[in-house]
């Protein structure tokens, strides 16, 4: 995909994005990180944009990983060999498949 720029604007000042993801992403993406800072900035309104900035850095890096922690804790292992048929290892693998099928977002 072909890189392109867009202007966004961020806690009262214009930045300009260059991606490969859409302008469209890009606007999403400027738009979730610039409503965390005014509820940043709303709670604590002492504080310089440059620490409300890194605030929200933390935070977002801390629903990043919480987000990644909780789907490694809930994807089961499956075992790179099927079980025998007609076993209870082979009646997890399947319900194992079929969770994956029903909701592939939950596994790795």
């Amino acid at each position: 995909m072909e890189r392109q720029t867009t202007v966004v604007r961020i806690g009262g000042l214009d930045y300009t994005l260059a991606s490969t993801n859409s302008e469209e992403y890009m606007h999403r993406v400027a738009i979730y990180v610039d409503r965390k800072m005014e509820e940043i900035m709303k709670n604590n309104p002492k504080l310089s944009t440059q620490m409300a900035a890194v605030l929200v850095a933390l935070n977002t890096a801390d629903e990043l990983l919480r987000l990644k922690d909780s789907l490694t804790d809930e994807a089961p292992e499956v075992p790179a060999t099927p079980a025998a048929p007609g076993t209870a290892a082979a009646q997890a693998q399947t319900r194992h498949v079929q969770r994956l099928q029903q909701n592939p977002a939950n596994y790795k």
